[in-house]
């Protein structure tokens, strides 16, 4: 049985690791096609450039996350770990300047201006100061929910940019195969005859099922026949 040739496979998944994990199920001629020298350097550009685009993705959605300052929500997934240090947590959570700290101080503020005019007004007891707290608290909330959303409409953002530019690179990565692939070819060095497919092998084992089997005849005077002419 004919040993099976491993598929070339196409980089896919992040650009960084699916190059390597690409060229590694070649055929017996991947050496020469991984030492192919414009190849070599064409996936090492996109590499490069994958790696820049990670670190500039990675530096606004920290920046954007500094900027926001407030918890993140229930069931939010880091996509792409940019907010896994702690670091970046802490920091943006003792920022002055986040929108959650000004909205936050802008409700101390209104709070306390409200208990103070209606405290003048000899009014800081009656209920119309628990409704002013209670509008403040909803404004409050209302503007957090907001931040929420303009920091989470960022991170989308950046995610698709840099997921639309990674495609276009494994895109590449594969363009950058087939060629490398056509210039060794064109240089005599062949990958192996490929492996017949699933139909090209029914079709042969149906075509030998189909020859009909002869059988010899035995001839006369063979151990058929016994000493006295008759058939056993």
């Amino acid at each position: 049985m004919p040993r099976k040739r491993p598929r070339i496979i196409a980089p896919a998944g992040q650009v960084g690791g699916g190059l390597r994990a690409g060229l590694a199920g070649l055929n017996p001629y991947r050496n020469a096609l991984q030492g192919e020298g414009i190849l070599t350097a064409d996936n090492a550009q996109l590499v490069g450039n994958d790696q820049a685009d990670a670190a500039r993705r990675r530096a606004a959605v920290q920046a954007a996350y500094a900027q926001f300052g407030g918890s993140l929500p229930a069931g939010f997934k880091d996509q792409y770990g940019d907010l896994a240090d702690p670091n970046v947590r802490d920091l943006a959570a003792r920022n002055p300047y986040s929108d959650v700290s000004k909205i936050d101080r802008t409700f101390r503020e209104n709070v306390a201006n409200n208990l103070a005019a209606r405290t003048a007004s000899g009014v800081q007891l009656s209920g119309g100061t628990q409704l002013q707290n209670q509008d403040q608290l909803y404004q409050r909330g209302n503007s957090e929910y907001n931040a929420a959303n303009a920091f989470l409409s960022n991170l989308a953002n950046q995610n698709d940019q840099y997921a639309q530019a990674s495609y276009g690179r494994v895109m590449d990565a594969a363009g950058n195969l087939t060629s490398a692939q056509k210039r060794l070819i064109d240089n005599g060095i062949i990958p192996e005859s490929p492996v017949p497919t699933m139909a090209a092998r029914t079709a042969a084992a149906l075509k030998a099922k189909s020859k009909p089997k002869l059988i010899k005849a035995k001839p006369i005077g063979s151990r058929n026949m016994n000493p006295r002419g008759g058939r056993r």
